[in-house]
């Protein structure tokens, strides 16, 4: 996968800890999507050219940053113009798609790749409380949080446990459990 492209992506350090604890790739920075994941979509959708004033990043800047590979999305694309008329439809318009001069991710890309790695991040935080609380019911909330950053191998440098505690405060998932019942039906013998 070193031989394909990449696009840089500045993200939040603890979102990036999270990335490389879970990334099966090797170097575990390197993020190589699928072709129909939601990740891939939205890097397809906000690529463009290099501009003429882009610089690479240095060894020193990249620690912000992680990489992810851009697929080969060369090919074409058949498009019937004038469905109506009936009369294109033996002779159709073709658009090539080709990622090779399309590498860069503006500003407003990068900003939309980091939100949606930062809501997947929220999303197995919310998933992970929300199921050990369900498993453990005399597991508190703190125990759970604390435990899902031990697996993920992420550290309170960057991010605090209030800072994860209000995520959960607000979450959809927290407020099921507060509203959903615990009933327990004893098994008579």
């Amino acid at each position: 996968m070193e031989n394909n492209m990449t696009v840089d992506v500045r993200i939040h350090s603890t979102i990036k800890e999270f990335i490389m604890s879970t990334n099966p790739n090797e170097p575990k920075d390197l993020l190589v999507p699928k072709r129909y994941d939601w990740l891939w979509l939205l890097i397809k959708q906000n690529l463009t050219t290099v501009p003429g004033n882009y610089t690479p990043l240095s060894e020193e800047d990249r620690k912000d940053y992680i990489r992810i590979s851009l697929l080969d999305a060369s090919g074409s694309k058949v498009y019937v113009r004038n469905r109506s008329k009936f009369k294109n439809l033996l002779n159709p318009h073709k658009v090539y798609i080709n990622t090779m001069f399309r590498s860069y991710l503006t500003d407003s890309g990068q900003n939309e790749i980091a939100n949606h790695l930062r809501r997947i991040f929220k999303e197995k935080l919310h998933t992970f409380v929300q199921g050990a609380v369900y498993a453990n019911p005399k597991l508190e909330q703190k125990e759970a949080i604390i435990m899902f950053c031990e697996i993920y191998k992420i550290e309170f440098n960057e991010i605090s446990y209030d800072m994860l505690r209000k995520s959960w405060d607000r979450s959809n998932a927290k407020k099921i459990i507060r509203n959903s019942k615990f009933s327990f039906c004893p098994i008579l013998l």
